[in-house]
């Protein structure tokens, strides 16, 4: 639908959110979960040419965020993907460097970029349509752009790995086998925990 998306972490703290709006000039929010709060904070701490149009895609709205939809009224519109006019060198989404040296920066990744990743990654790690597939990094790190659109692309499934997870590497074993896993990416140290503990 030719816009840009720029993942946000829930996680950071408001003036962080506030700087990706602000650089990312952010029209649209989407948004779920326990993060009314932070989301007021964050619009209400930078200053943009208009307030960002929020979206739920939850069945329980926070009053604070006043959204234009949620989920409830996503069936109201067809299944049929929108037209766009995107080229492959346009940009397809914005990641934000973690701002170690002060600031975070935005980096803008072309649809080349990633059509070019999800055709090597599918054929090097052989995915197919009957995989399941870790979703474990935040949206907000480059790999998750092929955890996500690497399965979508192969039509195989995708399992979101609830972030409490991470640090607790029984449940995180027992994630993976009740989800039949077949693929796993992830940082090398969350493997490693789990050999650690031998689960």
């Amino acid at each position: 639908a030719d816009a840009i998306y720029v993942p946000m972490d829930p996680a950071s703290p408001a003036a962080r959110q506030a700087r990706v709006l602000e650089v990312g000039d952010c029209r649209f929010i989407l948004a779920a979960g326990p993060v009314g709060q932070i989301l007021r904070d964050a619009t209400a701490a930078v200053t943009l040419k208009q307030r960002p149009v929020i979206g739920w895609l939850d069945e329980n709205v926070p009053p604070e965020t006043d959204p234009v939809f949620a989920l409830r009224d996503l069936t109201a519109y067809p299944e049929t993907p929108p037209a766009y006019a995107n080229t492959d060198g346009d940009v397809a989404h914005i990641l934000f460097t973690s701002g170690s040296t002060g600031i975070p920066k935005g980096v803008m990744i072309t649809h080349a970029s990633v059509a070019h990743l999800l055709r090597w990654a599918a054929a090097y790690f052989g995915i197919a349509p009957t995989d399941r597939i870790s979703q474990h990094p935040p949206l907000r790190f480059d790999v998750s752009t092929f955890d996500v659109f690497g399965t979508l692309w192969a039509g195989a499934e995708l399992h979101l790995v609830p972030p409490e997870l991470n640090l607790l590497p029984h449940k995180l074993a027992q994630f993976i086998r009740e989800g039949r896993l077949t693929q796993w990416f992830s940082v090398p140290s969350v493997l490693n925990l789990m050999a650690n503990f031998d689960v």
